[in-house]
């Protein structure tokens, strides 16, 4: 039996453990994206009443579509961009250059599903990190699921 059609059972189903509880399943060194995604067809897919609305978690948990919709409604943010860490790996050189382009002395790392700075990188200063560092680092986030990040100004 899907979990939907479990939830199907209900009228309400108030969500407490969003997908980053999930993802990140309690710990530091270990993610469950299988399980947060099984979570998350379920809650869409379920004939319940789901709150908070699905579309808002995954919304939220997409830093980079919700800081542009705090830059559209004037609200100040941190510059920021969005990649993958597929995408870095092909060229850590043109991730370096982008952020020195962008004037940045230090960034953060914020990865999409991460909570609870689970999974956050800061290099106060970008000038002595090594691209065998960034290497490092997005392997890991790949290895670990993360299926997209943030990067912004430190």
């Amino acid at each position: 039996m899907t979990s939907s059609i479990i939830l199907d059972r209900y009228d309400v189903v108030f969500v407490i453990n969003d997908y980053t509880e999930v993802f990140n399943c309690g710990g530091k060194k270990k993610t469950c994206p299988r399980k947060s995604q099984m979570l998350e067809d379920a809650l869409f897919n379920t004939k319940a009443f789901v709150f908070p609305y699905p579309s808002y978690h995954k919304y939220i948990l997409d830093k980079p579509q919700y800081y542009t919709s705090l830059q559209n409604a004037n609200i100040p943010v941190v510059p920021f961009f969005r990649s993958t860490p597929e995408d870095i790996l092909k060229s850590i050189p043109d991730f370096r250059e982008k952020v020195v382009k962008n004037g940045w002395k230090g960034i953060i790392i914020k990865p999409t599903l991460a909570g609870y700075s689970i999974g956050i990188k800061v290099y106060a200063n970008f000038s002595i990190v090594t691209n065998t560092q960034l290497k490092k680092q997005f392997e890991k986030m790949k290895k670990y699921g993360y299926p997209s990040f943030t990067v912004a100004e430190f």
